[in-house]
């Protein structure tokens, strides 16, 4: 199972003056995409919603992937992106650990800016 290769984006939905869609704009954009899919022959069977609560009483749903082979991949790739971010939290803190010993490691210093850009770049700086 392969997801969609990289990079990804977000992207609000707005209406055309640019705000937020209502309820009623969200279901017509929901229903539209539903029924374009049918129209190409596309089944909803490859519809999959990524639920951070499954509650029957009160869902939560996080995500939506649409139709194709790479639907699945996708949700499941979301789905985890809890669990990725505390692995990446980890792995940032071991890096900057690494970052503070001195001498750096002779056979690691090809790799200290990369790994002090890639920290900026997980940090949002």
């Amino acid at each position: 199972m392969k997801h969609t290769p990289g990079p990804w984006s977000w992207k609000a939905v707005r209406d055309a003056e640019n705000k937020p869609l209502t309820v009623r704009g969200m279901k017509a954009l929901l229903s539209a995409i539903v029924d374009k899919t049918v129209q190409h022959g596309d089944s909803v069977e490859d519809f999959y919603l990524v639920l951070s609560s499954d509650d029957p009483k009160d869902p939560v749903c996080s995500a939506i992937t649409l139709n194709g082979p790479t639907a699945k991949a996708n949700a499941h790739l979301i789905a985890k992106a809890p669990e990725l971010e505390a692995q990446r939290d980890a792995l940032l803190a071991a890096c900057k650990m690494a970052l503070t010993r001195t001498p750096f490691p002779v056979g690691c210093l090809g790799i200290k800016g990369a790994l002090e850009d890639a920290i900026a770049k997980a940090e949002g700086a």
